[in-house]
């Protein structure tokens, strides 16, 4: 009919029209020297899996505080420093990262990230040994102090994962990946925090330890960080031959001052705003899941029972940060949706 002749050539016109648009792009992109390699997925994923292991380093003994601090005869709040440290060494570690970005940029300050971070992981490991933790050579709490170095080097990693969710994507993909792969590494370290509330408890549980206990989690860490290690030597590059976008082009022909855009920052109210907004709210889960044993605890709840509430915890926030990402993209309600979220 005629009907279906005119959808047929309609149709037909948009397809050329679409193939019409991609050459251009395409012919575009080969002009200006634009170019996205497929080794930008191995950096990626690189990048995550060492993200998950330090994750997973920082919240390990939280929910399984109580079992924690019996096996190494310390009291439960000695045992939330292996957690705080993270915290406390993170401003001298945002500032390391920052000296190792401008220094070496991304490939031997990843390196140097997984390698410290590998190490701090095997130091962790040799003080759950039976022959440090029973030593004979009559130190007072000489397995807390061993595992407590390993956590510091950890903790000095840390900003290396959580502060380059933004920068890897912005040195390999093009303007139309980008924001995907932002979002996508931002949450790996969340995943990370949920694996790391979780999997502790098949090993130490209220009616006693399993697969090795404490040796057989920390041995378990150390292999993650071991084959982080080995992925970033093989698979992480500074940057592509090429780059990916016109941004990143004309972004390698400026120079900043970093000093006046430090300036420029804290002169902002709204920047003011979200920071003082964002550190309520992450001071907040940090507390929660760092305390989590603790508070769970107090009401008959078990080891157990507080890795699945941990685990939960993350798992919702992830659901609401898919929820709230695709809500912004269909309506661009940036604030209204910011406020909805918060009142929830």
């Amino acid at each position: 009919s005629n009907a279906r002749v005119c959808r047929w050539i309609s149709m037909s016109a948009n397809h050329l029209l679409r193939n019409d648009s991609f050459k251009n792009n395409k012919q575009q992109n080969n002009a200006t020297g634009l170019k996205t390699y497929k080794r930008r997925y191995l950096v990626c994923i690189t990048f995550a899996f060492n993200s998950i292991a330090n994750a997973m380093m920082w919240i390990t003994f939280a929910p399984i505080q109580s079992r924690a601090a019996d096996h190494f005869n310390v009291s439960q709040s000695a045992i939330n420093m292996y957690s705080m440290i993270f915290m406390i060494a993170y401003v001298p570690g945002s500032m390391l990262c920052a000296f190792m970005f401008k220094k070496y940029y991304l490939r031997k300050s990843f390196i140097f990230a997984s390698l410290l971070q590998m190490i701090g992981a095997l130091i962790r490991y040799l003080g759950t040994l039976s022959m440090v933790v029973n030593n004979s050579w009559n130190v007072s709490h000489l397995s807390y102090i061993v595992i407590f170095i390993g956590q510091a080097m950890g903790a000095l990693c840390q900003p290396f994962y959580t502060n380059s969710p933004a920068r890897i994507p912005a040195e390999w993909f093009s303007k139309d990946g980008r924001d995907v792969a932002t979002a996508i590494l931002s949450i790996i370290n969340p995943l990370g925090i949920g694996l790391g509330s979780f999997i502790p408890t098949f090993f130490v549980a209220d009616d006693g330890q399993h697969m090795g206990g404490f040796c057989g989690i920390t041995l378990l860490e150390l292999i993650l960080c071991a084959i982080g290690l080995v992925l970033t030597l093989l698979f992480f590059y500074d940057r592509p031959p090429t780059v990916p976008s016109i941004s990143q082009k004309m972004k390698s022909n400026l120079t900043r001052d970093l000093r006046q855009e430090l300036a420029d920052l804290l002169r902002n109210t709204h920047f003011w705003c979200l920071l003082i907004g964002f550190g309520v709210g992450l001071g907040l889960f940090n507390a929660l899941t760092t305390l989590i044993n603790q508070y769970t605890a107090a009401f008959g709840y078990s080891t157990d029972n507080a890795g699945n509430f941990g685990a939960v915890l993350i798992g919702g926030g992830l659901i609401g940060a898919v929820i709230a990402g695709v809500a912004m993209e269909l309506f661009r309600a940036y604030r209204s949706i910011l406020k909805a979220f918060t009142l929830c």
